[in-house]
This record gives C-alpha cells, sequence and structure tokens, in this order.
C-alpha cells in the first residue's frame, strides 16, 4: 500500500465534513444530520454499514446511543484497518472486509449505505449484500448523489470552488456532457473515469434496482430545499424489507 493511498483514505473523513468550502461542507454536513434522525426514528437494536469508510457514523451512533451494536463493512482494506484503529474504544464495534461477512450475525436490525454504490462496478450485488444482512420488517437506509440536472450544475460550481484550495475531486466535463447531464438531466454515454467517479451516475438507475429488493417507504432529499431534488446533493431512501 502507497503512503498516499493510505494518506486519502486517513483524511476521508475530514475531507468530507472540514474540507471544502462552505457550500460543500454544508451539502456533506446536512446529509450525516439527516441520517442520524432515520436512525433514531427507526431505534434499531443493531447495525451494519456496508461501505463504512473510517467508521465515523457508527462510531456517532453508539456515542448518540442510536444503536448498542454494530458492524462496518467495507471493501479496501486500508479504510478497514483504520476504521479499526479509531474505534478501540468501542467494544461493540466490529469491522470486517466482505469476504468475513459471513463470520458476523445473520442479520441487523437497520441496513445502511451510504454514498457508495455510484463507486461499484456491479450496484445489484452490492444491493444483495445489504438486503442479506436486515431482518425482514427491519429497514435499509440508502443514499447516493444526485449527478444530473440543475443539481450537477450548482455541485460542479461548488467543486470547483472547494478544488481551488486544493485537490479536492473535480471531474471536468466537456460542453456537450454538461449539457446533456446538467441541462437534458441524461447521464447515458457518458463515460465514468474510474471507481471513485460520480461522473455519470444516474440514482434513477439505483432507484429501480432497490424496487427489486423491498419496499421503498421514503424518497428524501439532502438538502432539503422543498423543490422535489431540484438543487438537491443526495437522495435518499428508506427501504423496508418485507420478505
Amino acid at each position: 500500500m502507497s503512503s498516499d493511498r493510505f494518506a486519502i483514505f486517513e483524511q476521508y473523513s475530514e475531507r468530507i465534513f472540514l474540507g471544502g468550502n462552505p457550500l460543500t461542507r454544508y451539502a456533506h454536513r446536512g446529509r450525516r444530520e439527516l441520517i442520524y434522525s432515520l436512525v433514531k426514528d427507526i431505534a434499531p437494536k443493531s447495525v451494519i454499514d456496508i461501505g463504512t469508510a473510517d467508521g465515523w457514523l457508527l462510531r456517532d451512533l453508539i456515542d448518540r446511543r442510536y444503536c448498542s451494536e454494530a458492524v462496518g463493512c467495507d471493501a479496501a482494506a486500508e479504510m478497514v484497518e483504520i476504521a479499526r484503529s479509531r474505534s478501540v474504544s468501542y467494544p461493540s464495534l466490529r469491522f470486517v472486509l466482505p469476504e468475513d461477512l459471513g463470520s458476523v450475525v445473520d442479520t441487523f436490525d437497520c441496513s445502511i449505505c451510504l454514498e457508495t454504490l455510484e463507486h461499484v462496478q456491479n450496484q445489484r450485488d452490492v444491493l444483495e449484500i445489504v438486503f442479506s444482512k436486515v431482518a425482514v420488517g427491519g429497514y435499509a437506509i440508502i443514499s447516493v448523489p444526485i449527478e444530473v440536472g440543475l443539481s450537477l450544475i450548482a455541485k460542479q460550481a461548488g467543486r470547483w470552488l472547494a478544488n481551488r484550495k486544493g485537490a479536492y475531486g473535480y471531474e471536468r466535463y466537456t460542453g456537450r456532457e454538461m449539457l446533456r447531464a446538467g441541462i437534458l438531466s441524461d447521464a447515458s454515454g457518458i463515460e465514468r473515469l474510474n471507481e471513485y467517479s460520480h461522473k455519470g451516475f444516474d440514482f434513477r438507475e439505483t432507484r429501480e434496482l432497490i424496487r427489486g429488493f423491498g419496499r421503498i417507504d421514503k424518497e428524501l432529499f439532502s438538502p432539503n430545499l422543498g423543490l422535489r431534488g431540484f438543487l438537491a446533493s443526495t437522495v435518499i431512501w428508506i427501504v423496508k424489507k418485507t420478505a
């Protein structure tokens, strides 16, 4: 593992919640507070977080007493290592790689997957894990970014400003690509740059996949500007597993 790659992972939470500019920080922190409130409403005893990164969410949920036991799973061994090192004072919290999920309890009251599906090759495979680990009658909380329409135009402006302060993560669009994805809300045919790329991602395809796994009880947007997703950064689904 290169030191540069490890440093990128190690600084994940700091970059998301403390980096960027006021606009990007507002979007990330607003989503975080909404997730807290959703978990509190569900009131689960046990939670699993698929794509847990450095484990920030699960530590916060336990600190707030929104759950009593939790497991975090991430495909990046570096992230699992960082999450474990930051969670040594949390005896009810474990972190595992996907291949080790068989060693944890069968199901949880709530399965969480935040800002992860846009980074995988096969969303259906990840959703199968998410829903295989939530008990019947339990809930999944899933969020993905909105990268089409006016939301994309606003986000690209914020990313460009944030990137002026450092390597925030700005992906360039050609004029034709921005016309297609930003004005026409059509992300088809736009090439993804790598597994970390948001470019070309369409949340509407994810929504259709989710409907094959459970009942979408709520579709929420963050920030909630009262515009049904226009200018929102993220869409969040509350999905009940019925069978």
